[in-house]
């Protein structure tokens, strides 16, 4: 969410403005343990939200299983589908 030029936050604006970017999935992932940020972030289409450990090990472990869900457990539509929606 803290990058150097432009928020997290408006990142996610840019992408849910555009109708070419608007369906895909969005995680947060940042070191904000904010409420304000995790409403924000939901309010403005994020997909999920995690807020990353200072352990190497825990933040390694975090990476695996959004890997695991986003690329094995979830459902994506096909790349030709969504140009039709």
């Amino acid at each position: 969410m803290k990058l150097p030029k432009v928020s997290g936050l408006e990142v996610l604006k840019g992408i849910r403005s555009s109708p070419l970017t608007n369906w895909l999935p969005v995680v947060m992932v940042t070191s904000s343990d904010e409420p304000a940020d995790l409403l924000n972030a939901y309010r403005l289409g994020a997909n999920s939200f995690i807020t990353k450990s200072i352990n190497y090990r825990e933040f390694t472990e975090q990476m695996k299983l959004l890997a695991r869900y986003w690329l094995f457990v979830n459902k994506v539509p096909k790349a030709g589908a969504v140009r039709s929606l």
